[in-house]
């Protein structure tokens, strides 16, 4: 439970799951001259006795002797978010589902976003993060300090603005600058995300995220019940890609824009 930097951490290949049992390993080596700082790895393998390991991720992470000092969320000037376009659980999940669906999909435990607020100047997000309290105490008793759907949650706010575009896919490549304070008191954390400068251009319409690896913005944690930071991070990196990018190239049809009342 001590609080913990995580200066790199680099995704190398996802961990597919399926019907063939596999275990999942953390590897964590001491860095050289650098009391409580160490570089790890993930890997899994087939269990028992599989094929050979496949690396997931790689990093830093060093122990801090106490959490930094930080703001909080009394700190944010909420008055400023408004009610955003997908605003409920029920709102989130079924946009996504629509949009993403191909690329994203997540269960009812892992659908914690309950409340969205949009900042309409600066795009910023306020997003209330829940987990049932049954799953809260399963958590608990399984050993997990930080209760993965909660921080998956903060991450689901990425996908906010990538909700407006079409046949868009993103793939984690890295994060850097990951600070863990301290572990959640409840099942509820308050998500403040900061999107990039520039999300991307509107074309016809549509918001048009620029393809390859492009930063996807920073998110604080807060606490639900006590209002202390619980993490933070500082950047995040995917890559993007548009597979139906060249459909209008590739046409038989011709669009032409004009004025509505211009006579073709």
């Amino acid at each position: 439970g001590a609080p913990a930097h995580f200066s790199d951490v680099e995704f190398r290949k996802p961990c597919v799951l399926s019907g063939t049992p596999a275990r999942l390993q953390t590897e964590l080596d001491p860095e050289p001259g650098q009391p409580n700082a160490f570089s790890f790895r993930i890997t899994s393998c087939g269990y028992p006795g599989g094929d050979e390991s496949v690396l997931h991720c790689t990093g830093k992470v060093r122990r801090l002797p106490a959490p930094p000092a930080a703001p909080r969320v009394d700190g944010l000037d909420r008055s400023r978010f408004t009610t955003a376009r997908f605003g409920n659980r029920k709102a989130f999940y079924e946009q996504m589902t629509a949009v993403l669906g191909e690329y994203f999909q997540y269960g009812p435990h892992f659908q914690v976003i309950h409340g969205t607020l949009e900042d309409p100047r600066t795009k910023e997000l306020l997003i209330d993060l829940r987990l049932g309290e049954g799953l809260w105490h399963d958590g608990r008793r399984a050993g997990y300090l930080f209760p993965p759907a909660l921080l998956d949650g903060g991450l689901q706010s990425l996908l906010y603005y990538m909700m407006d575009c079409s046949d868009v896919s993103g793939v984690p490549r890295r994060m850097a600058d990951l600070t863990v304070d301290r572990l959640p008191a409840a099942p509820r954390l308050v998500c403040h995300f900061v999107p990039p400068a520039a999300v991307g251009l509107h074309e016809r319409g549509q918001l048009s995220l620029p393809p390859g690896e492009q930063p996807s913005g920073s998110l604080t944690l807060y606490d639900g019940a006590t209002g202390e930071r619980v993490a933070h991070l500082g950047s995040y990196l995917a890559s993007f890609a548009n597979p139906r990018q060249d459909v209008l190239a590739r046409s038989g049809h011709v669009i032409r824009w004009q004025p509505k009342d211009r006579k073709s």
